[in-house]
């Protein structure tokens, strides 16, 4: 939000003739115009001076300057026995460090923000050092519902501690703090014996009685110093959770947020590690943790749904079924986790992205992991393959081919499936054979270059294939191959930023199958 410091407007009189449009219209411009030309608009007349905050101050009003934030108090203040602060709804913070002067008239503005619903703050402990009485007023919007706290330290905590606000969600990400003039992550600063007490289910205990939804994310967090109180605060209303963790311990979530219904995790060390299988150990370690504590101990009893990496719910260890699996990326070297998470959900709908044609009939593959019994009861499967440029000299139909073998084994009522075509094709082509120094051609390699202009470079054989793939027979196939099947749709990506083929085959009561759609997008 750029807000520009207010000016007297002008009242219409004969020396200022009326405006050629009706207020009407000039209220709807300002409903849909850059805040900018809203306030220029506000200082024509009065008129929309008094209408124009509502527009001036519609969610999210975005500070990312000390100027901005001046300007913005500035605005509020002059304005603080008028109704704006009821327009006042949202509000994203970005600065750091502010204005002694700055700082004490927000704390003002946070006071009086009866109508504030969501908070964001991105450098939030340079923030709260700006005022004490910063993270006191904020705790005490008692409108606020939804808050986003970021680099998580000390003082925010405090802040969590103190909250008054009924919170329906809130998003927490720890940050990092200077331990002799070097940064270190939070909670690698905390004595081992007060960790428990800094864990999100005990810092958060006073919106536990409102709170549906928690994102938490953490940085190099050691997870066996993670088990968080011994007896945590349940929180009877929390059926969304997110963790970003790269090994998450269960047990606290699992006790405190007994209801839980949609869980995500994601692991960064685990998903970006060049080689997995050096760490295969670790994750094994990790997941007996969570897996043996949990046949102690309790167990979620309500979960519907998992959204992320598959590397997270294999650490995670989650020892009940979820009956819908969404699965962001799997490649060649997640298969030997795809298996056993699978295994352990038992799902009855899968999504999943694979980045490759991972459909060979040998025991590491797509193919291979749907004949195992926890795919036994699927009914929905979605599937999303990213053709990269490993699979450069492969040919789809052969995928394909196994892939519909696979299906034949399972009681799917819907299939999707998406082929798209990964960057990576586009970046690295074929080079012209090389002459060795005898003048024999050497082995065609590739290289990642950039063709000149107007040569376009020759598609490679799963490009061939992917044109020469004929959705419509393909479809038919696997409605022909799966008697449970009642709806069959295909997407499939050209090269070269060709139009794609969508196809969807449904087949009615009777059993005919009638094309559905079958376009050019």
């Amino acid at each position: 939000m750029t807000m520009t410091t207010a000016q007297r407007p002008m009242d219409v009189d004969s020396d200022h003739p009326p405006p050629a449009l009706n207020y009407d219209i000039l209220l709807a411009i300002m409903a849909v115009s850059r805040r900018p030309a809203v306030a220029q608009m506000m200082s024509t007349c009065s008129t929309l001076y008094h209408s124009g905050a509502q527009h001036l101050l519609r969610p999210p009003v975005a500070i990312v300057s000390d100027k901005q934030l001046t300007s913005f108090c500035f605005f509020m203040l002059a304005r603080a026995k008028r109704t704006c602060f009821r327009y006042f709804r949202a509000l994203i913070l970005s600065t750091g460090l502010l204005h002694e002067t700055t700082a004490r008239d927000l704390v003002v503005i946070l006071r009086r923000a009866s109508h504030l619903e969501s908070l964001v703050l991105l450098y939030t402990p340079d923030f709260l050092r700006s005022d004490p009485e910063l993270a006191d007023a904020i705790a005490g919007i008692q409108s606020l519902r939804h808050l986003e706290v970021h680099e998580v330290t000390g003082s925010a905590c405090e802040l969590l501690r103190a909250m008054r606000a009924p919170l329906v969600s809130l998003k927490l990400t720890f940050g990092y703090v200077l331990v002799e003039g070097v940064p270190e992550v939070f909670y690698e600063s905390i004595d081992p014996d007060e960790l428990p007490e800094y864990h999100p289910v005990a810092l958060l205990t006073s919106v536990a009685p409102t709170l549906e939804a928690l994102s938490v994310t953490y940085r190099n967090t050691a997870g066996t110093e993670m088990w968080g109180p011994a007896a945590p605060t349940v929180y009877p209303h929390l059926a969304t959770l997110e963790l970003q963790d790269e090994w998450p311990l269960m047990r606290p979530y699992i006790r405190a947020f007994p209801n839980v219904r949609a869980l995500t995790i994601e692991s960064n060390r685990a998903e970006y590690e060049a080689e997995l299988g050096s760490m295969l150990e670790w994750f094994e370690e990790n997941r007996q943790v969570n897996m043996e504590d949990q046949l102690v101990n309790a167990r979620w009893d309500h979960l519907e749904e998992y959204s992320g990496a598959v590397i997270g719910l294999y650490l995670a260890g989650v020892a009940c079924r979820i009956p819908r699996v969404k699965l962001l990326l799997v490649e060649d070297e997640h298969l030997d986790l795809l298996g056993p998470v699978l295994d352990d959900a038992k799902p009855v709908q899968l999504d999943v992205t694979v980045r490759g044609l991972l459909f060979d009939n040998t025991e590491r593959s797509i193919c291979t992991v749907l004949r195992r019994d926890g795919c036994a009861s699927l009914t929905r499967l979605s599937l999303t393959v990213q053709v990269c440029i490993q699979d450069r000299d492969r040919l789809v139909q052969n995928s394909l081919d196994n892939l519909l073998a696979a299906l034949q084994v399972l009681p799917l009522e819907y299939f999707e499936l998406k082929l798209e075509l990964s960057d990576d094709l586009d970046k690295i082509h074929r080079r012209p054979s090389l002459l060795t120094d005898e003048g024999h051609a050497s082995e065609e390699v590739y290289v990642e270059y950039s063709p000149p202009l107007g040569y376009v470079p020759p598609l490679f054989p799963v490009e061939h294939s992917l044109e020469d793939l004929d959705p419509l027979v393909y479809g038919q196939r696997i409605l022909a191959g799966v008697p449970a099947l009642k709806r069959v749709s295909i997407e499939i990506e050209h090269p070269r930023n060709n139009p794609q083929r969508v196809l969807q085959l449904i087949r009615d009561d009777n059993r005919e199958v009638v094309v559905f759609h079958d376009a050019l997008k």
